[in-house]
């Protein structure tokens, strides 16, 4: 099945692009998804996973516009969305 995986901040730089196209096997969860984005882009893998193969924590895991976690079941033409928790700005006191 086909899925679109769109990544922000220091994954998309850690890709290369902000959005990737994977075909999946049908019943692939997110998890396994962002397992071999990881596997296949090295740079990504440590970002977004500790060194227990947890998803890190300030990591943010969307599936069509709602937030999900590992172990949400893809369907076909889903879109997969990964980014990195975002702080800092300004103070408007």
């Amino acid at each position: 099945m086909h899925v679109t995986v769109e990544l922000y901040g220091t994954l998309r730089d850690a890709v290369g692009h902000k959005s990737l196209s994977r075909n999946a096997p049908q019943g692939a969860t997110a998890g396994e998804v962002v397992h071999e984005l990881g596997e296949e882009y090295g740079s990504l893998g440590p970002l977004v996973f500790d060194s227990e193969g947890r998803v890190r924590p300030h990591i943010g895991i969307v599936v069509n516009d709602e937030p999900a976690e590992r172990d949400t079941v893809l369907a076909a033409g889903d879109t997969l969305l990964l980014a990195p928790a975002v702080a800092g700005g300004v103070s408007l006191r």
